[in-house]
């Protein structure tokens, strides 16, 4: 790519040392730094919510947290424009080559009115939650989003999932490009003895932890050790669940190298989540050899599709879950061979380094 400084607006991004939030999204402009792009970020915070600084240096990448006004989902387009509002002063000149955004909204918003006033490409980079939730938030939602996307020079997904999303309910066509993780580089698979579960991410009902818990009441194996990290809006009602159940641990939230160190220490990783877009937390898993557990038809199959690295199972089901889990605690063999195959995809497939390239190519 010829043009290689890059304006990134996201209003998911890590603020301070300890926050994991948006962190695929710093973690790819790391990436693209490393390939000899300059990179400036946005970062639009919600006025009244957590307390961030103006400014920020993170991996000598500048950040921006410029705060907006925002209202109810039902006036996403007026949220969006108090979005705008609030990073219009901040950019006053005409350095940059592109915009990427993360989000049609408010993100995408923001970039298409940049991309006028400067009069440079935008692209989008839909997550999932644009199409998933956002375009259902009121009757001009749809609109919103698809007046964002038809003007991009290309629209970026995580997932096949997703790119049908895009296809299906806003008409457009889209290129896939994955999310991708740093290369921990671990060789050697660990021979537990398949009884240490973990689970990672936002507890929010959709992630279906519920249902490992309730599988987990038809196994009697008093030697499993279940480790849930994260919290959220479902974590009181999961304690409740798993109140009567000592082998049910609840970590809270970890920073991420805490989270790598319990991975490393885990047999399986589960997490049947029935609304994913993608899951940079399943390929994470992988990359520490261990065998994942996930939902058909959800982001996560285009990655065990490429090998038998996991377990598929039908959405909302405790029963698919308690017979995967079974499965994968009674055969070390199969255990070892999945994360061995699971490695290998990551490496070939999921390194930053890998997809750093191919989102290069496609902004060319």
């Amino acid at each position: 790519m010829k043009n290689n400084k890059i304006l990134i607006i996201s209003h998911l991004y890590p603020s301070g040392k300890k926050s994991t939030n948006g962190i695929f999204v710093h973690k790819m402009n790391v990436a693209l730094k490393e390939e000899g792009c300059e990179v400036d970020v946005i970062s639009p915070r919600v006025l009244g919510k957590k307390s961030v600084k103006k400014q920020d240096t993170i991996d000598d990448i500048r950040v921006r947290f410029p705060k907006y006004l925002s209202f109810s989902r039902y006036f996403l387009g007026l949220s969006s424009w108090f979005a705008w509002r609030s990073v219009a002063p901040i950019i006053n000149d005409k350095e940059y080559d592109l915009i990427l955004a993360h989000t049609a909204v408010p993100d995408g918003y923001i970039a298409k009115r940049l991309s006028k006033r400067l009069d440079i490409p935008y692209f989008v980079y839909v997550h999932g939650a644009d199409v998933q939730h956002k375009i259902n938030y009121s009757r001009g939602s749809r609109g919103l989003i698809k007046s964002i996307l038809d003007g991009t020079t290309k629209t970026f997904v995580n997932s096949s999932k997703t790119k049908k999303l895009v296809k299906n309910r806003i008409g457009l066509e889209s290129v896939i490009v994955p999310m991708g993780i740093e290369d921990h580089d671990i060789n050697e698979i660990k021979k537990g003895n398949g009884k240490t579960l973990i689970s990672v991410c936002n507890l929010g009902k959709e992630k279906g932890i519920q249902y490992v818990i309730e599988a987990l009441r038809d196994i009697s194996d008093k030697d499993i050790k279940y480790l849930i990290i994260g919290s959220g809006s479902y974590e009181k009602n999961l304690k409740e669940m798993a109140s009567d159940d000592k082998r049910i641990i609840f970590m809270g939230q970890l920073s991420q190298k805490e989270v790598f160190k319990e991975m490393l220490q885990s047999d399986i990783f589960v997490m049947p989540s029935y609304n994913e877009a993608f899951g940079v937390v399943y390929i994470e898993a992988m990359n520490f050899g261990l065998p994942i557990i996930g939902v058909k038809g959800e982001g996560v199959e285009d990655i065990i599709e490429k090998g038998e690295c996991g377990i598929l199972v039908e959405p909302r089901s405790a029963d698919a879950v308690g017979e995967a889990l079974i499965r994968l605690m009674s055969d070390e063999r199969l255990r070892a061979n999945m994360g061995k195959i699971g490695q290998k995809i990551v490496k070939e497939n999921y390194l930053w380094s890998k997809t750093s390239k191919q989102i290069l190519r496609e902004l060319a």
